[in-house]
């Protein structure tokens, strides 16, 4: 292409001639821009060739928990073990078992001889068993006084109340008697007025009369008188005859009607009085009543207070005799306490075991003198198995009662629930120690080590596997797939190591999705990957 170039140069020369050097130069740059034109639409476009995003396992947070497993060594150990003592000092008359022996709660392990202690227990058991017998006996003799005592109360507060009913009943009677008395004496009155009022119109009637026949005895007089001045003819003489004897028969029934007038007279004055009499006679029956009322309701009232100065003796003759057999309950009580107290330090030659089990140890043997406290045998109860372990603060704060463990002894591998998690560090080990009981009931003796293994999903704290950890100096971080699939870099901070997972603080949120490929530690930041599902 160069030899090209420059026989077109050559010819272009030969056949100008006369061309200048500036104008060459001008000519040769545009055929050089001429052939470079012709060079690109002569060559062919190049190719850009893509890869595929790399693919990625994640740990989705969302959606899936940590398993964080551990195991730990544990000891069995049996729900209770006891150490036998006795409560009495004396000799070992008889062992009655061997170690390895099975007992039963309250079986008689050993038996002390006689001594000082079992001399004195049995006297304070004859002294009890005294005590109580008499107090029973006086309890008997006080129930019976006590029911006399209230019984004369009650009797007293009867007759009390029989005296008021009585008292009330005197005073409703003679009220009524008073009443019909009073009554009566009102109605004598108005009889008395009454007759009274009667005598007294008769009375004014008669005198009416009189004064009407006085008033025609004088008219009579005074006509007799005017006849006898005149001339005494015959005529005249029988007018004043007959005048005379008229004035004779009006003089009679004068003095008859004067006779009435005084019998009339007579007759009110002992009316009057007797109106007098009987409204004399009934104010005297109202005193009366109201005295013999005030003496009945004195009576009365007197009965009252003797009524409740019988309830009020009645009450605290109840009160007392209830006092006094509660007291004496009380004392009973005390007594019968007293004599069990007495019949189980009695009790105490026969050493018996405190709970069911094993015997596990002996530290004495028979005609073995032995005191109050000693310990001289132990028993464990081998039924029920615990297994105690201990955790550091930050693994016991995933575990929760109730959870199952994995529990591994010797060949063996059985289940078992955690019991018990203390609420503080131990003092000497700085660690929480829980207990475990077996679900399965295995042939585990006391004091055998195992193995404990944990599986927890914690649901409150946030764990990433740590092979999804990076570490760039001092700084953690992991790489994470955004919602448009590229990996993004978060710087975390971290805590405690568990198992596989260690725990994040800080940095991300529960909810990313952790990318834990085994080439994750080439993954570039932005880089496009694709989620391996």
């Amino acid at each position: 292409m160069k030899k090209l170039i420059a026989l077109t140069l050559i010819v272009i020369i030969a056949v100008t001639g006369f061309v200048f050097r500036d104008d060459l130069a001008k000519a040769i740059n545009q055929l050089k821009v001429k052939y470079s034109d012709q060079k690109i639409l002569r060559e062919e476009p190049k190719l850009l060739r893509e890869f595929p995003p790399k693919q990625v396992e994640i740990f989705d947070l969302e959606e899936q928990r940590a398993i964080l497993t551990f195991q730990k060594t544990g000891t069995s150990a049996s729900s209770s073990t006891s150490y036998v003592t006795p409560q009495l000092s004396g000799q070992i008359e008889k062992l009655k078992v061997e170690v390895g022996d099975s007992v039963d709660k309250d079986e008689i392990i050993a038996v002390l001889g006689s001594s000082l202690s079992t001399d004195i227990a049995e006297l304070q058991y004859e002294s009890a068993k005294d005590s109580l017998n008499i107090l029973l006996e006086l309890e008997k003799l006080t129930h019976q006084s006590s029911s006399q005592t209230v019984k004369s109360a009650k009797i007293a507060t009867d007759i009390a109340e029989e005296a008021l009913k009585n008292a009330k009943t005197s005073k409703n009677n003679t009220a009524e008697l008073f009443d019909e008395q009073i009554e009566a004496t009102k109605l004598g009155i108005e009889q008395a007025e009454e007759s009274l009022d009667n005598t007294q119109r008769q009375l004014e009637d008669a005198e009416d009369k009189l004064d009407d026949l006085k008033d025609q005895e004088d008219d009579l007089e005074d006509e007799i008188d005017d006849l006898e001045d005149l001339e005494p003819t015959p005529e005249n003489l029988a007018k004043i005859a007959a005048l005379e004897q008229a004035l004779t028969e009006l003089e009679t029934a004068i003095e008859t009607l004067e006779s009435q007038v005084d019998q009339l007279e007579f007759a009110e004055t002992s009316s009057k009085l007797a109106v007098e009499q009987a409204e004399s006679g009934l104010d005297q029956l109202k005193t009366t009543k109201t005295s013999q009322l005030d003496q009945l309701d004195f009576a009365i009232n007197s009965a009252k207070e003797q009524l409740a100065l019988s309830e009020n003796s009645e009450n605290s003759a109840a009160t007392g005799s209830a006092l006094q057999e509660k007291n004496l309950e009380a004392q009973i009580l005390q007594a019968q306490n007293g004599l069990k107290t007495a019949s189980l330090n009695l009790e105490q030659k026969f050493i018996k075991a405190p709970i069911s089990g094993k015997v596990t140890q002996i530290s004495i043997e028979e005609d073995t003198m032995v005191g109050p406290g000693q310990a001289i045998m132990k028993i464990e109860n081998t039924s029920q198995i615990t297994i105690k372990s201990s955790l550091n603060l930050n693994e016991a704060k995933l575990v929760k009662l109730g959870e199952n463990v994995l529990i591994k002894y010797n060949d063996d591998a059985f289940v078992g629930k955690i019991t018990s998690i203390s609420p503080s560090l131990n003092e000497m080990t700085k660690k929480i120690d829980i207990e475990i009981e077996p679900v399965d009931k295995l042939n585990l003796t006391p004091g055998a080590f195992v193995k404990i293994g944990f599986s927890l999903k914690p649901t409150e704290r946030i764990f990433v596997p740590i092979n999804s950890v990076f570490l760039d100096g001092k700084t953690k971080y992991v790489k994470t797939v955004s919602d448009k699939n590229k990996v993004i870099f978060t710087e975390i901070e971290t805590s405690e190591i568990i198992g596989s997972y260690i725990e994040v603080t800080k940095g991300i949120t529960g909810t990313e999705k952790i990318i834990v490929s085994s080439d994750a530690g080439f993954l570039k930041e932005k880089e496009r990957v694709a989620i391996n599902l």
